[in-house]
Formats: C-alpha cells, sequence, structure tokens
C-alpha cells in the first residue's frame, strides 16, 4: 500500500514541482480537479499561491483513494517520504538522486515553454534568480532556444538591402 503513497508523490512532484512539504499536508477541500488546480493555504514561503495541475496529475490524484482529509495520506512526515525515495531508489541502483531533484525536473521541463515570470508564478518563487538555480537546460537545448529565435536564413524577413 505505501508504493501508492510514494508513486503518487513522485509522479505529483514531477507533474506539478510541488515539495514535499506542499505534497503531504494538502487536504481535499483544496483540490478543485474540475478547475485543475491544487489551492496551497500556506508555502514555505509563508503566502498562499495556486498550484496548476496536468493532466496527468488531475489523473494521478483522480486515482487516489480517499482515506481521510489528508491527499497522501501515506506519509506522516517529509523524513518518511525521503526515507521511502532513498529505498526506492536503492533497489533501482539509482544513486544521488533525492525527492527535491523532482522539483527541479519540473522547472527544467516547463522552463523551455514559459516565460521565466510565469515560470516563477507556477513555482511559487518569489524571486525571479531562482529560476537560475533549477532550471538546467542542456547545451542542445541551448542551441534550439538560439537557433529558433533568429529568422530562417531563406526567409524574406529581415533580409539586409543588397549593395549595388
Amino acid at each position: 500500500r505505501s508504493a501508492v503513497w510514494l508513486d503518487a508523490c513522485v509522479r505529483l512532484a514531477i507533474e506539478t514541482g510541488m515539495r514535499a512539504g506542499e505534497l503531504l499536508t494538502i487536504e481535499w477541500h483544496q483540490v478543485d480537479l474540475s478547475a485543475g488546480v491544487i489551492r496551497l493555504e500556506k508555502t514555505k514561503n509563508g503566502e498562499r499561491r495556486s498550484v496548476p495541475l496536468t493532466e496527468d496529475a488531475v489523473s494521478v490524484l483522480s486515482q487516489l483513494p480517499r482515506t481521510g482529509r489528508r491527499v497522501i495520506s501515506g506519509y506522516y512526515d517529509t523524513s518518511g517520504l525521503d526515507r521511502a525515495f532513498k529505498r526506492t531508489c536503492a533497489a533501482a541502483g539509482i544513486t544521488g538522486l533525492r525527492f527535491h531533484d523532482l522539483r527541479h525536473q519540473a522547472a527544467t521541463d516547463y522552463a523551455p515553454h514559459m516565460k521565466v515570470q510565469q515560470l516563477a508564478k507556477v513555482m511559487g518563487w518569489k524571486k525571479l534568480e531562482m529560476a537560475m538555480r533549477y532550471y538546467n537546460p542542456t547545451e542542445e537545448e541551448l542551441v534550439q532556444l538560439v537557433r529558433s529565435s533568429k529568422p530562417a536564413a531563406n526567409s524574406d524577413i529581415a533580409k539586409p538591402a543588397k549593395v549595388a
């Protein structure tokens, strides 16, 4: 049964970028599946925040058993979640991966598709500098970003005038 809770936590962290502490304190009254949002009443930085849900996140939440007020009732605190995650990683031969790294993955997945201000809102960052810590593009992604920002060489747009 604990595998259900760990799977849900991992998938929700990747889909939403939520912190472990946020995931473990969500109550069902904060979840609005029809609107596709979780409304956090108090986050790490002390503020409210709305967490937009991907379709996959809605699917995960829809399939969870409702065993009480809390959405994730399988863990009492983040240390229990961290221990379960570490055991599962060790069993799979994965080293050096922490649960919080899933938040980095979410930010990295979202970053190429939105402006930095939007990314900061989605992730719940007060400062835009956090995007530099969490967003880790590959060289190939950076090359693609630069190349997609310039018009194609054979385009009629912005061609220099011919000199006579």
